[in-house]
């Protein structure tokens, strides 16, 4: 049974230094940057959404767990121009978990929170070129609301979901 657990503060740290990694080299491909430039926004940008860290008012880091073991992150806050709508600034599953349903299985119970707190949507930005999370995000309700930068945004309606 796949449930999310808190991470601890010095988890959060330790996973935000390795996702500001990974997110530039996301950004360097699909942005065609070079691999400073890519770190340098990347940085910028977490910084831009998280001023006080992982200490910033509303933002919430859980380890996506089954039976207790860890098989992914997720980290959820405000969406950035909608006060009802839960976003998802990053999800991402073990490599070596993939396939095997957690990803499907956090965003119901994402929307169950979601739902339990009144709001009205989540929304997430995906890369354009990654085409199997876009699916899953496509099976489980999610529609595609805009296009920029090598993102798409995309939105689950909980009104109609």
């Amino acid at each position: 049974m796949v449930t999310l657990e808190p991470m601890t503060t010095e988890e959060v740290g330790t996973w935000l230094e390795h996702s500001v990694i990974d997110f530039a080299e996301d950004l360097r491909k699909s942005r065609d940057l070079a691999r400073g430039e890519a770190l340098a926004k990347a940085d910028t940008m977490l910084r831009e959404i998280l001023p006080q860290g992982e200490r910033t008012s509303g933002h919430d880091f859980r380890w996506i767990t089954d039976e207790g073991l860890r098989v992914g992150r997720i980290w959820l806050g405000p969406s950035p121009d909608d006060d009802t709508t839960l976003y998802i600034w990053d999800i991402s599953v073990d490599d070596e978990q993939q396939g095997l349903g957690y990803g499907g299985a956090t965003l119901d119970l994402v929307a169950v929170q979601a739902r339990q707190r009144q709001l009205t949507g989540i929304a997430l930005s995906v890369f354009e070129t990654n085409a199997s999370a876009r699916q899953l995000y496509e099976r489980k309700g999610y529609v595609p609301i805009s296009s920029a930068d090598g993102h798409v945004l995309m939105r689950l309606d909980l009104k109609d979901a």
